[in-house]
């Protein structure tokens, strides 16, 4: 088995072994070359530093690493059904987790789904330790069906305005939700809202498709504890009534749970955070 950088293959030949990958994968994820490639732009994966393992010309599997500064990400690790089980997904990780010490790296990070054993074991051999749940939500369209919320000010943001909010967050996000993701998705906005009665201030971020609603996330301004969730949402769906939404990586302790299942919003699946320290925290 040989591991060689991932710049060597073709998108579309990632694409295809990845598919490969993940045909028996727990929560079924296909991806199309042009998703991969949007994936990489989005989340500054490196293909340098990225890996592939392949034997006889024959892809056995692979892993991505994005690259942050002082953070790395590791993702989109798999291997063949048929070569599990032989260190194949060992070797990949050891790879990125060596290319990040190279770039600098102090921490890398990484999500697991929760109920995936064999990945979770690697990980934890090879250092990485639990940070947090991360929950993926996802509603139908439909207008709210909640009652009207109380009086509020709101303002929609500009994919400018939306990254100054997302900027001066007091918080963490996950490596998909952070302002360089929403920067590189580049369509993303905001709405802003202010509760007239309690004063409660906060955003909810989204990006517009077809067919979807993604990228949507709430935070609250600097000084408060929650946001006015539930309007915020209220007039988000008000607005894009006909359009499917996926609220990713929402941290499962978050205040606003509650909100989002009042507008029927369902967990669709946990993912578990996971960071191996490299050096001193950046």
């Amino acid at each position: 088995m040989n591991l060689v950088p991932a710049s060597r293959y073709t998108i579309q030949q990632l694409t295809e072994a990845y598919n490969q990958t993940r045909v028996d994968y727990l929560v079924p994820m296909p991806m199309s070359a042009h998703r991969l490639m949007e994936y990489i732009q989005v989340y500054d994966v490196s293909l340098d530093d990225s890996v592939v393992a392949e034997e006889g010309g024959e892809i056995l599997g692979l892993c991505m690493l994005g690259v942050r500064g002082a953070w790395g990400w590791a993702t989109r690790l798999g291997v063949l059904p048929t070569c599990r089980r032989h260190g194949a997904g060992q070797a990949l990780m050891e790879y990125v987790i060596q290319r990040a010490v190279e770039r600098g790296c102090q921490v890398v990070y990484l999500e697991v789904i929760v109920g995936n054993v064999p990945a979770y074991r690697l990980f934890t051999k090879l250092g990485f330790r639990d940070v947090r749940e991360l929950l993926v939500l996802r509603r139908p369209p439909g207008l709210p069906h909640a009652s009207s919320p109380p009086p509020a000010m709101l303002t929609w943001l500009d994919p400018s305005q939306t990254l100054l909010r997302a900027a001066a967050r007091d918080w963490r996000p996950a490596w998909t939700n952070q302002t360089e993701s929403l920067a590189n998705a580049r369509t993303v906005g905001a709405l802003h809202l202010i509760d007239q009665a309690t004063q409660a201030s906060g955003w909810i971020s989204y990006q517009t498709s077809p067919l979807q609603l993604r990228r949507v996330l709430i935070a609250p301004d600097p000084g408060h504890e929650a946001a006015p969730a539930y309007s915020l949402l209220y007039h988000l769906h008000s607005r894009f009534p006909l359009l499917d939404t996926v609220a990713e990586n929402v941290p499962a302790d978050s205040p606003h749970l509650p909100d989002y299942k009042r507008h029927g919003y369902v967990e669709s699946f946990r993912r578990l955070e996971m960071e191996l320290p490299l050096g001193p925290p950046p």
